[in-house]
């Protein structure tokens, strides 16, 4: 735990305490510029194959983008929001800190963070880590298998409406949920796919709303039975049979 952020992971987030880092912490970290690198995720999504035998390759990646961006936008949204706090999450200056199976484990960061630049709000900052950080990521792992960016970009919607639900309570969430999941064209023109996240309303029986696009789990060896936000009829049924 940074002893600075521990506040942004209060109570209902402490699942997530362990998702960003202050510097080496002896596991293997990969500079996040690296995965824009051609190859670079195909060859990470082949490590973390072997925690699903015989699945699906769109799967498994879909699944890995999972893993990803948990430990991005929990730590992201948190900071920003309770503690007005910019963590250095730009490319060039964070890694990805690996388990040995390449998933996804914990964002390695310089330091704990700046205070938001007087006049920047918390959802302005968000939405600069959308265009900065998410869109290329998802841009090379569209790239590294056929699997559509729609399905990374649900991913990240779903994940974000998450903790943007966990942290309703808290000054700057509305406009923060407003930015990031309903305000379809940005000011530059930006067409922002996460407004596709999920359908327009949600279901009283769900914990989260149905998503548009499937993450394609079902593919994957052990999660045949898919989740109950899923889109696909039969998989949802499946699920809730």
């Amino acid at each position: 735990m940074i002893p600075e952020l521990a506040p942004a992971f209060a109570g209902p987030l402490h699942f997530a305490t362990d998702s960003v880092v202050l510097g080496p912490d002896g596991r293997r970290a990969l500079p996040v510029a690296e995965l824009l690198r051609p190859g670079v995720l195909a060859g990470l999504a082949a490590t973390f194959e072997q925690r699903y035998p015989k699945g699906d390759a769109g799967a498994v990646l879909s699944m890995w983008s999972q893993f990803y961006m948990s430990v991005l936008v929990y730590p992201a949204i948190s900071v920003a929001l309770r503690l007005r706090r910019a963590l250095p999450l730009a490319p060039a200056e964070v890694s990805l800190v690996l388990a040995e199976d390449g998933a996804p484990a914990a964002l390695q960061v310089a330091h704990a963070g700046e205070p938001l630049a007087h006049g920047i709000s918390a959802a302005a900052h968000l939405g600069d880590l959308v265009r900065r950080h998410v869109e290329p990521v998802i841009q090379a792992l569209a790239a590294a298998g056929r699997v559509s960016a729609r399905v990374f970009w649900c991913n990240t919607g779903v994940r974000m409406g998450h903790v943007l639900r966990l942290l309703s309570a808290e000054p700057g969430s509305g406009a923060a949920t407003h930015r990031l999941l309903h305000q379809s064209e940005w000011e530059d023109g930006w067409d922002n796919p996460l407004v596709r996240s999920f359908h327009p309303t949600a279901c009283s029986s769900q914990p989260a709303p149905q998503r548009r696009v499937c993450c394609l789990r079902y593919r994957l060896p052990g999660l045949e039975q898919g989740c109950g936000t899923c889109p696909l009829p039969q998989i949802r049924g499946r699920h809730l049979a």
